[in-house]
């Protein structure tokens, strides 16, 4: 039993370590992979739940589940604080200077509305006055109600 918590103390301060010293996401995934991963080490140690007694379980089962959670925590801070590095890196490198003029567009916006007035107005004349028909609707007879027999 001795040799089990050791076992299992050990396991947990090697993945912890690997994941204090993990620099970037693929790194913190690569731990996650190999201790909750198909074959990982947390993984097998579950595995080996089903196969122990009653007792056993009880003693053993409390403190895999512990380990489990606590590695989880850390996976998720140690992501949590390196999206934050990753935020404040990118915006550090993203400042965008206000004292600069403004950039003046091609054209003079004033006239850009101008021409566009004009020729919404020159459509809409040409449309109104147009020599095209409009189209026939048919008439339709006066709705007549059936009565019963």
């Amino acid at each position: 039993m001795n040799d089990a918590t050791t076992g299992l103390d050990t396991l947990e301060n090697s993945l912890l370590a690997e994941i204090a010293s993990a620099a970037d996401e693929p790194a913190i995934e690569a731990v996650r992979i190999a201790a909750f991963g198909k074959k990982g080490a947390v993984s097998e140690m579950l595995k080996t739940l089903g196969a122990m007694t009653a007792e056993e379980r009880q003693v053993k089962g409390p403190a895999i589940n512990g380990l489990k959670n606590r590695v989880t925590d850390a996976l998720t801070a140690r992501k949590a604080e390196l999206k934050d590095v990753a935020i404040t890196a990118r915006l550090a490198a993203e400042k965008v200077d206000v004292t600069l003029p403004v950039r003046q567009s091609p054209a003079d916006s004033a006239a850009v509305y101008t021409r566009s007035a004009r020729s919404s107005t020159r459509l809409r004349r040409s449309s109104a006055t147009s020599d095209f028909p409009s189209p026939k609707v048919p008439i339709s007879r006066p709705i007549t109600t059936i009565s019963p027999r």
